[in-house]
């Protein structure tokens, strides 16, 4: 009887690390280093303020359908940006 060796099939990749700061060389000399994120914190808008400046985008077209996708996205667009504007 010829046994046979049981395969665990491919081995898995590990992911690699998502780092939550990077260095950069500081502007003062130059030669010490800062960290500073690199993902900043985004304040994601409410269902409900998405909802509001969709429609003001709807009714600002001129009211014609066929656009809800685009007028919901730019609405988001328009509120994720707007806080960063204002730093």
């Amino acid at each position: 009887m010829v046994q046979r060796r049981i395969s665990r099939g491919r081995p898995r990749r590990k992911q690699a690390a998502i780092p939550e700061t990077t260095a950069v060389a500081s502007p003062l000399n130059g030669s010490s280093i800062m960290t500073r994120p690199i993902i900043e914190q985004v304040s994601s808008p409410s269902f409900e303020q998405v909802q509001r400046r969709a429609y003001e985008l709807f009714v600002a077209r001129g009211a014609t359908h066929g656009s809800d996708w685009a007028d919901w996205f730019a609405a988001e667009q328009e509120l994720i940006k707007a806080p960063a504007a204002a730093q």
